[in-house]
């Protein structure tokens, strides 16, 4: 199967498909301590992995060592970003300059972080608000916000 998948065979895929996949997301339930929605993300990183990846193997144990591995470091790469973005969003959240003290608790539900970013946006002066919406609401290059300020 493995060495169909490294030549391209869509059948063998499906069937790669078919056999493991279940079986990974049980393996990335434990390590994701139950967290369905960390656990499927990792689930289609590892998948894009293998299929970038994948090359022949010998007998299904080494083959399953290597998804296990794949697998994991998925995992440690999500871990990794929510980490990443968790620090981003506490440094976004303090506000140093008006001593206004420590940052308040980082919302969990969209809706939430959507009013705190709205909230943080209104506390900004005029000008650095317009320009952040121009970059990332309106999606305008750094070279368009500069020749639209000139």
């Amino acid at each position: 199967m493995t060495q169909a998948m490294a030549w391209g065979s869509d059948a063998a895929f499906a069937r790669f498909f078919e056999t493991y996949f279940n079986r990974l997301l049980r393996y990335l339930l434990v390590i994701s301590r139950s967290d369905e929605d960390a656990a499927r993300d990792a689930l289609q990183d590892t998948m894009t992995r293998v299929a970038k990846h994948v090359r022949r193997f010998d007998d299904e144990q080494a083959f399953w060592d290597w998804l296990v591995v794949l697998a994991r470091s998925a995992a440690r790469d999500a871990g990794r970003k929510q980490t990443r973005y968790r620090k981003l969003l506490s440094c976004f959240f303090q506000n140093s300059e008006t001593g206004a003290g420590p940052a308040p608790e980082i919302p969990h539900s969209e809706d939430r972080m959507n009013e705190a970013l709205e909230a943080a946006l209104g506390s900004l002066p005029e000008q650095d608000r317009v320009l952040i919406e121009q970059k990332y609401f309106l999606g305008a290059s750094v070279r368009e916000i500069a020749r639209s300020d000139s």
